[in-house]
């Protein structure tokens, strides 16, 4: 018997047929798709690019005379305004613009340091968040948002390495928050 006519009736020859027929017809769909969308998410992904590229020179050039070089974004939260009014914004000084989450229906749409911050925290764990435009380096990101979540648990690890990442790109001490503020209290 065959090999292809298993049980006689050719019932595998017409599944390959088939098939091959449905990966014919996916080929010949996505194929052109992906060709023409290739080209375009490429293009998206580079203008994304320069777009970066262009926000990082012009934060670098306005902000150098200030001698300004952090972003610090935070909001009124209970969990860690008192960290970031008492501990880590005295602690980064005159390097750093601060804005306040909670405020930002009065932000001003064309501001650097709101364009900074809506472009680089990207979307997910954005408040608090320390953003720190180093000459010739991308941002660099400390999220602290899951630090804090974890530090409102007595779970103060992740907080300390935030916090210690900051200080060392930084080079200056920012202290991580030693007791939850209402466990002071």
């Amino acid at each position: 018997m065959n090999a292809n006519h298993a049980d006689g009736n050719g019932s595998e020859k017409r599944e390959s047929l088939w098939e091959k027929f449905t990966k014919a017809l996916l080929v010949a769909i996505f194929l052109p798709l992906l060709l023409i969308l290739l080209p375009i998410v490429l293009l998206i992904g580079l203008l994304q690019f320069i777009w970066g590229v262009l926000l990082v020179t012009a934060i670098r050039i306005c902000w150098a005379p200030h001698r300004k070089d952090t972003l610090v974004v935070y909001s009124n939260s209970p969990h860690w305004q008192h960290y970031f009014e008492s501990v880590a914004i005295p602690s980064i000084g005159e390097r750093c613009f601060v804005i306040n989450w909670s405020e930002r229906k009065s932000w001003p749409t064309v501001d650097l340091r709101v364009i900074g911050f809506r472009w680089f925290s990207r979307g997910y764990e954005f408040n608090p968040i320390v953003i720190v435009f180093k000459p010739f380096r991308w941002p660099r990101r400390f999220r602290f948002y899951k630090a804090m979540r974890d530090a409102k648990h007595n779970n103060y690890t992740t907080v300390r390495k935030v916090a210690a990442d900051l200080s060392a790109c930084l080079e200056q001490e920012v202290p991580p928050p030693l007791v939850h503020p209402q466990e002071s209290a």
